[in-house]
């Protein structure tokens, strides 16, 4: 089945594949195009863009992602995983015969949000970070699961890893890009089970190499060219890669060897019936980039771990998912936004411990909840169910939040990394 994108006017494919997903879970068809989708999801992220603030709670000073002035209070990490504050306490009555996203935005103005997306039960001497689950001794790191000791970028599953983008199951790492499983390299990109390399690109499997690309099961390689243990060394004390001059003489070495190699069209490795980009160990997902640990999935991006879950980006330990962004440990969850250890909910932001909540925010172990009111279970499934009936006569149920209720600036956010031009109101 075609389609044209609301936004773009684009044209844009549901397979049948889509129709029996979008059945499954009781959704619409999407109206907006899949770069559209992920668009209006990222809108709402902000990882690095971090300002001094005080918390609206104990008045101490924080670090928040959220710019100063604006309407919500922002409590510090301590204060809003507290007891200290009741956020049923801003709970209100839903009218089902009105639009419901501006009632939503009406709650996201007024109930405390968490500076940063950190869980402290989790997290042991990672303030300075956003988006962090399962770490040690991490700083300045974001959309980081299960590291320890790492500054600087995005690793998953690594440990003493600096200034690095998509670094996997890798040690000791520095500026390194998309490598998995890697110890001890610098300045690698796209290699796999390599370890002491310099500046080496599609090698896999390879120890003791600078500027090298394309290689496989190989040691002792400068350029491409193989040398003795101890020649090899000798250059390399050579070089002094301890220099910037070093340092920019092996990176010459990559660049000349770089022009020379075929170049991999895609990296799907270890997987069937997939298409995308950087897809390890997965099955029956399409269109998808940068995941590991996935089956059944579409249109999803730095996921790991995830079942039978469309448009979704940066998320974990996962299942039943539909345009959802952040966190991880979720359970049949739609349009949501960093919502953790969820079940069976809608339209959640920054929930946790939670099952079966609509249109909530801020909530923690709470379930049967309502624009943060309580309702018995019985109330509370009559309800929603007359809401996603009048929310899909409004053309609201099926489309994640409108761009422009997210807290953040366009610039801020992650959005502005991958699609540079606002795309303002997004709802379609």
């Amino acid at each position: 089945m075609q389609k044209g994108c609301k936004k773009c006017d684009v044209k844009f494919e549901v397979t049948d594949r889509d129709q029996e997903y979008y059945a499954k879970i009781e959704v619409p068809h999407p109206t907006l195009c899949p770069d559209c989708r992920t668009q209006r999801r990222m809108s709402f992220r902000n990882e690095r863009n971090l300002y001094k603030g005080k918390c609206g709670l104990c008045g101490d000073t924080m670090i928040s992602a959220y710019k100063p002035g604006h309407k919500f209070p922002v409590y510090c990490n301590d204060c809003w995983w507290s007891d200290d504050w009741d956020p049923l306490s801003y709970g209100v009555e839903v009218d089902v015969a009105k639009p419901f996203f501006p009632q939503f935005k009406v709650l996201m103005d007024d109930v405390p949000r968490l500076n940063l997306a950190i869980i402290p039960a989790n997290c042991t001497n990672s303030d300075f970070n956003n988006y962090l689950a399962y770490a040690k001794n991490a700083y300045m790191c974001s959309g980081s699961v299960h590291v320890e000791d790492c500054m600087y970028g995005n690793p998953y599953e690594s440990k003493d890893c600096v200034d690095s983008f998509l670094v996997r199951l890798s040690e000791l790492c520095y500026q390194c890009v998309d490598v998995v499983n890697c110890y001890n390299c610098n300045y690698c990109q796209n290699c796999e089970n390599c370890n002491d390399c310099w500046f080496c690109y599609e090698c896999y499997s390879c120890k003791d190499c600078i500027g090298c690309t394309g290689l496989q099961h190989k040691q002792y390689y400068i350029a491409n060219k193989e040398y003795s243990k101890e020649d090899y060394f000798e250059v390399k004390n050579g070089l002094k890669l301890e220099t910037s001059e070093g340092v920019a003489k092996a990176r010459d070495y990559l660049a000349r060897e770089k022009d020379k190699f075929p170049r991999r069209g895609l990296r799907v490795l270890k997987s069937e019936d997939c298409t995308g980009n950087y897809v390890v160990n997965s099955k029956n997902s399409r269109h998808c980039f940068d995941i590991k640990d996935c089956w059944d999935c579409g249109y999803c991006a730095q996921v790991i771990d995830m079942k039978d879950c469309y448009d979704t980006n940066y998320c974990e330990h996962s299942e039943l998912l539909y345009e959802h962004i952040g966190y991880c440990d979720n359970y049949n969850l739609k349009f949501s936004l960093i919502p953790g250890n969820c079940k069976n909910g809608a339209y959640l932001d920054f929930c946790a411990h939670c099952n079966d909540c609509f249109g909530s925010i801020s909530l923690k172990k709470q379930e049967f909840c309502i624009l943060n009111k309580k309702y018995s279970e019985d109330e509370y499934r009559r309800v929603v169910g007359e809401l996603i009936e009048t929310m899909t006569e409004h053309g609201e149920y099926g489309e994640f939040l409108p761009t422009k209720y997210s807290p953040f600036d366009y610039e801020e956010t992650v959005a502005s990394d991958y699609f540079p031009e606002s795309c303002g109101d997004t709802r379609g």
